[in-house]
């Protein structure tokens, strides 16, 4: 995929649902961002970043959102970064924010960059690691200096990655860059044939980076020297892949935008099985125990485990209207429960759904107007 037709399915991606209208007046409709813990819920959606708590009733009350009077200059979807007790997110108005956990205030904030923030903060040491859509990365020391920046020619599609004192990141521009983690400068660069929307995945064990893009493959990179160790596209089979893959039973776990889930061998890239597409898929694997979890674009979401070919179980998100209904978004865990977010454009809202690991909806999550 070229990367003109890459930016224009990001734009139109991150302006789905345009002025929506609502009893409030028009809302622009984000791709939703989710982190959890053991007992909340943090969405950022929209205006607002929600809180949802309450996982033992069927709907999530709504413990606090932040601003309480959103604006359309201040739209937040990079999910939050869960910080001890304070929260970390970024937003469309250039700022990245530092909110009390428990009561939902602001605390403090960073004005350095020049452009929005759309994904996730990481924490590492004293620095707070996050890109921004002005093409530069920023590390940000807790007393709120910047410690070091390193400017690219393009923005950043996810998160960074550390290990080693490292800082991983995954490029529009067909790189993977590995930066030292103390100056922001250039250790390594191994390039590819096409962009990397998502974060690589780090194995510890093996030292190993894996990470898959528009080139339709997925690679294997030594995360200490950059160099390339393999690189598959199954046979020609795969298509691009927007997200990160996962390591589950001993076997790399691929998805692609056509919905084929690849298992492959993680030291050497043979396809050891492969789940043909049910439907397309922006998210990425999700892993649970002995298995993973995916979600198409229509809210089925499916569970494989024990190493079976066929799903475990299957459950369909639903809402007023079917059509409504898209997820972009991987799930996470919020200890054992599956946590899905799915947006609704025509109605500029958002809905979580959690699921049990035997595929029983527990609750769902729909902010109040």
């Amino acid at each position: 995929m070229k990367l003109k037709k890459l930016f224009t399915i990001l734009t139109l991606v991150l302006a789905m649902g345009l002025l929506s209208a609502c009893a409030m007046g028009p809302r622009v409709a984000t791709i939703p961002g989710i982190a959890a813990t053991e007992d909340a819920v943090y969405v950022s959606y929209g205006p607002y970043l929600y809180k949802a708590t309450g996982f033992e009733s069927e709907k999530l009350s709504e413990a606090w959102r932040y601003p309480e009077k959103g604006s359309q200059s201040m739209q937040i979807n990079a999910p939050v970064l869960v910080d001890g007790k304070n929260l970390i997110v970024g937003d469309f108005a250039k700022v990245l924010r530092t909110i009390n956990a428990e009561s939902g205030q602001e605390r403090n904030a960073f004005t350095g960059a020049s452009g929005w923030y759309q994904v996730q903060a990481v924490r590492a040491k004293d620095l707070i690691i996050v890109p921004n859509n002005d093409k530069s990365i920023y590390a940000v020391r807790d007393n709120g200096e910047i410690a070091w920046t390193y400017t690219s020619s393009f923005a950043y599609l996810d998160h960074v990655v550390v290990a080693n004192n490292l800082v991983y990141v995954s490029c529009q521009d067909k790189r993977l860059i590995a930066l030292d983690l103390d100056t922001g400068a250039e250790k390594w660069v191994a390039a590819f044939d096409g962009a990397l929307p998502a974060a690589p995945l780090y194995d510890e064990g093996m030292q190993t980076l894996f990470v898959g893009g528009l080139s339709r493959s997925v690679s294997a990179v030594d995360a200490l020297t950059g160099k390339i160790l393999w690189s598959s596209n199954a046979d020609g089979k795969m298509a691009s892949v927007w997200g990160t893959p996962v390591i589950v039973n001993g076997s790399l776990v691929v998805s692609d935008e056509k919905g084929q889930i690849f298992g492959m061998d993680p030291k050497t890239g043979t396809v050891q099985w492969v789940i043909e597409g049910s439907g397309k898929m922006m998210a990425g694997p999700l892993a649970i125990e002995d298995g993973i979890v995916v979600v198409t674009e229509d809210g089925t979401v499916k569970a494989y485990k024990d190493g079976a070919l066929k799903p475990s179980w299957t459950q369909s998100i639903t809402y007023t209207d079917k059509k409504d209904i898209q997820v972009f978004t991987t799930p996470v865990l919020a200890g054992d429960t599956i946590i899905v977010a799915a947006q609704m454009d025509r109605n500029a809202n958002v809905l979580l759904v959690g699921i049990d690991q035997n595929g029983n909806q527990q609750f769902t999550f729909t902010p109040e107007k």
